[in-house]
């Protein structure tokens, strides 16, 4: 099995289809001099999103809290980008950080939703 994002399989070279415009799919992870493979990597990524209410004084007070506020966090959750690869952000060649741009063997940010409050009494 091999882990190759879809693009990479629509215009390959086969023994049918020779004037492709990307070399054969195979299970090795060739790394030749070549621009085939260089897309641009700009994005905009929303590190951080957070949504909040604070309860008012006059239902605080009642209960004997000073202050208290609920939230909603989005971490990582919005990025726009035209690369097609897993994350423009992440790119390490099977954890040889010194390879920036092969994305093999690495993941893209996880997307996290936290919900949290602070009391303060």
């Amino acid at each position: 099995t091999i882990n190759r994002p879809q693009y990479f399989f629509n215009d390959r070279w086969t023994q049918t289809n020779k004037t492709a415009s990307l070399p054969k799919a195979g299970a090795t992870a060739n790394t030749w001099q070549s621009d085939i493979l260089i897309f641009d990597g700009s994005y905009l990524r929303f590190k951080q999103i957070q949504f909040g209410y604070t309860i008012p004084k006059s239902i605080t007070d009642r209960i004997k809290i000073g202050k208290v506020r609920a939230y909603v966090s989005l971490d990582d959750f919005i990025t726009i980008t035209n690369y097609p690869g897993f994350d423009p952000e992440v790119g390490t060649n099977n954890g040889q950080n010194n390879n920036y741009g092969i994305d093999r063997g690495s993941y893209p940010n996880s997307r996290k939703v936290i919900f949290g409050a602070s009391i303060s009494f």
